[in-house]
């Protein structure tokens, strides 16, 4: 495949699967969950940081809704452009080590991923990661090939901004030592200062973070060690937590992909014997140990399966230089597109698929009819003024904040005894409500622990909300009269 070709043919593909997502997310096949509505509420209150995650993707809605709205098109559009630019930057990666060949179907390959179609339609902290973790992937590699300060530097940035987006990046850097390291003809570098410019440039991209955290207890990064809950005290094997891990990653790249990067990994073990290239083994380095590392974490604890995501960037050039060495390597790499061209399209007949096999999914991620409920809630918030709105439910409150379109300014988190379990129960606080009047939303028909605080409460509403798997369940709205404390 010539230059130009190749170019010209990845950029078309890259348009292609992109709109295909950008159509996906217009026609709203997933409702909108609660983390995205939470999202969404961090957008319009930017700050440095948030209670479980750093504030890039905050900005990055911020952006995107100031320019086409704050409907499930804006609030969603960052994953599919962020997955199209890391497509582009692992094209200009493989092509850079290897060839244009190996970087046009590793970028196809990518962006056709059941992982990167799934992520595509929804908002989360995985696109931009895995954008600036491609980023810096390229500036390492121009670095490793020019040894020039600017491109360490920039690898160091993009490090950084990786770090903003997800706190996961910071594998990056253990895997660029391990790699420096383990490789024998690279391990000059560690005597010289320009690996170390690349930390440096990375911390000070966080910087911001770093103090942010430091004036809110450290909150970020307590709950990334809550998230992991690990505790080493304890030996305890969790097997069963390590298979589904496993198979999640077999749904997230695919089986046939995920069997040649397992097998081609145990090849590359003595790659000088295989005649395997030392850009091969830097490839490896990006991808095995962080797959291995979430494993033994799900096999001690419990990890989710896209917490190796990041690994597949560099994992999918492999596996692609790796099937294209052999016609049936060719095969296989067709048949992976074909199967996950109709993963793609069958993402389009989601809901019906989750009707039929009455598959189970937590309510803030399958209520179909929000936009109604929140008409509701805020119908009976402007009959009831000078009320706030009270919630007792992370995710509920999001939902509830984001269709009902009340800011956080009037809403409250129920929180008696002033814990710091999520990012609202950080940034509301009721000790100077007393006297106070609230419009109470709750998944629960009777919570006396909170009626019991105020002087008076009238059950107002029962909203029926529907869910995906046929379900549903209920919505109780009350007026609350007068807080006691």
């Amino acid at each position: 495949m010539d230059s130009k070709k190749a170019t010209s043919s990845v950029l078309l593909a890259i348009s292609v699967v992109t709109a295909i997502h950008l159509l996906f997310i217009a026609k709203n096949i997933w409702p909108i969950n609660g983390d995205e509505a939470q999202y969404f509420g961090w957008s319009q209150e930017l700050d440095l940081g948030y209670y479980s995650k750093p504030p890039m993707l905050a900005w990055l809605i911020a952006l995107t809704t100031k320019v086409f709205g704050g409907g499930v098109v804006g609030l969603r559009l960052a994953s599919p452009l962020c997955h199209a630019i890391t497509a582009w930057v692992i094209f200009l990666i493989a092509t850079r080590i290897i060839n244009k060949n190996v970087g046009f179907w590793s970028s196809v390959t990518y962006l056709m991923l059941p992982g990167v179609s799934f992520s595509s339609s929804i908002i989360s902290t995985d696109p931009p990661l895995m954008m600036f973790w491609a980023w810096g992937f390229y500036f390492l590699v121009r670095a490793l090939q020019t040894d020039l300060i600017i491109d360490w530097i920039l690898c160091g940035i993009a490090i950084g901004f990786s770090l903003l987006s997800k706190y996961t990046a910071i594998f990056f850097l253990v895997s660029l030592f391990l790699y420096l390291i383990f490789t024998p003809e690279m391990r000059p570098l560690l005597k010289k200062k320009n690996p170390y410019l690349t930390v440096l440039f990375a911390l000070l991209a966080i910087t911001p973070n770093l103090f942010w955290n430091m004036q809110h207890y450290f909150v970020s990064f307590i709950a990334v060690k809550n998230n992991a809950n690990l505790h080493f005290t304890s030996l305890t094997l969790h097997w069963e937590n390590l298979f589904i891990f496993l198979g999640a990653q077999l749904a997230i790249f695919g089986p046939i992909l995920f069997s040649v990067l397992l097998i081609g990994s145990v090849d590359s073990l003595n790659y000088h014997k295989k005649n395997i290239t030392p850009w091969m083994s830097l490839l490896l380095f990006f991808s095995v140990p962080l797959l291995l590392l979430m494993s033994l974490e799900g096999l001690f604890s419990k990890a989710n399966g896209n917490w190796a995501a990041p690994g597949y960037i560099t994992g999918c050039i492999a596996v692609i230089a790796f099937l294209l060495q052999k016609k049936q390597g060719r095969n296989l790499l067709y048949l992976t597109l074909v199967l996950n061209l109709l993963v793609l399209f069958g993402l389009f007949y989601a809901q019906p698929i989750v009707r039929a096999f009455g598959i189970h999914m937590p309510i803030s991620m399958t209520t179909t009819n929000w936009q109604t409920a929140g008409k509701k809630i805020a119908e009976i918030k402007r009959r009831h003024s000078n009320t706030s709105l009270l919630v007792d439910n992370r995710m509920l409150m999001a939902l509830a904040m984001y269709y009902s379109n009340t800011s956080l300014k009037e809403t409250y988190k129920w929180n008696p005894l002033h814990l710091r379990n999520d990012h609202y129960d950080l940034v509301t606080d009721m000790r100077n409500k007393h006297g106070h009047d609230f419009i109470l939303v709750s998944y629960r028909p009777a919570p006396q622990d909170i009626l019991q605080h105020f002087s008076e409460s009238h059950l107002l509403d029962t909203i029926h909300l529907e869910t995906l798997d046929g379900q549903g369940s209920f919505l109780y709205v009350f007026h609350v009269i007068h807080f006691m404390g």
